[in-house]
């Protein structure tokens, strides 16, 4: 199994603590947001670890780590950086990590057990976190819908209601080697095609875009729930919350409310 790390874009919303350096390079109590990543995905026996990196792509230092590169990262998203990683991932069991979130081993352990074709990380317990974050939590909430049998149908689009929202998209998502080559697929298809999908082209596209693309073509997603245990440091509020709410014990970091 490999970790692929989307880690290209310009991190805007952390300037300036991004003006010589990546987002995935800001720190969280004191290491690189990217460093907990790779001590987390050791932590439980993955060691081939990718970076699609983009912006400052030349300060991303790690040996442990292979880099393939977005050079369109400031004209580009998410699938688009996931596309540039696609020669790695061919017949691999693979996990994707956005690379602007902080998480516990344990969330890593959980979705790399789970066995479905595709498999997302949904963290149950997020509104609080999100009214710690936005002063409306629908503002920037998206939606997600789990059905009985614990797939997702529907992620990513506007929401009306909290109804819409059966949980929160973490930026993590495990594919077994059959997902990887319907996603492969789903993309090379959206891009020969000029599909959009919620308004957006292919390089434009969101990972949630992709996933609720791929719902609508019958794959089916797995929704492995977590309760919080995780942040996200897209701006500078972001990350001194994540610092407040950040415990630091022997080495390890987790995460309080």
């Amino acid at each position: 199994m490999r970790l692929i790390v989307l880690a290209a874009g310009e991190g805007t919303r952390l300037r300036p603590l991004t003006s010589d350096r990546p987002k995935c390079l800001v720190t969280l109590k004191g290491k690189p947001i990217l460093g907990w990543i790779i001590e987390h995905a050791n932590e439980v026996g993955i060691s081939i670890i990718d970076v699609v990196s983009g912006y400052k792509a030349e300060m991303i230092q790690y040996k442990e780590v292979n880099k393939c590169h977005n050079d369109r990262y400031f004209e580009t998203n998410m699938v688009y950086s996931l596309w540039c990683a696609r020669e790695k991932m061919v017949d691999q069991e693979v996990i994707i990590s956005y690379g602007d979130i902080c998480y516990s081993s344990d969330i890593l352990a959980r979705l790399k057990q789970d066995n479905g074709e595709v498999s997302v990380a949904i963290d149950k317990g997020w509104l609080n976190y999100w009214k710690a974050r936005f002063d409306d939590p629908l503002d920037d909430a998206e939606s997600l819908k789990i059905n009985t049998q614990g797939h997702i149908t529907e992620i990513g689009r506007e929401i009306r209601s909290m109804s819409d929202v059966d949980g929160q998209y973490l930026g993590l998502v495990k594919l077994s080697v059959s997902g990887v080559s319907r996603l492969l697929d789903t993309i090379e298809m959206i891009s020969s095609c000029g599909i959009e999908v919620n308004g957006r082209r292919f390089e434009d596209m969101y990972l949630t875009d992709l996933l609720d693309y791929m719902i609508g073509q019958g794959v089916e997603i797995n929704a492995v729930e977590i309760n919080r245990n995780w942040v996200e440091i897209d701006d500078m509020q972001d990350r001194e919350l994540a610092e407040r709410i950040s415990v630091l014990e022997d080495g390890k970091i987790t995460f309080k409310e």
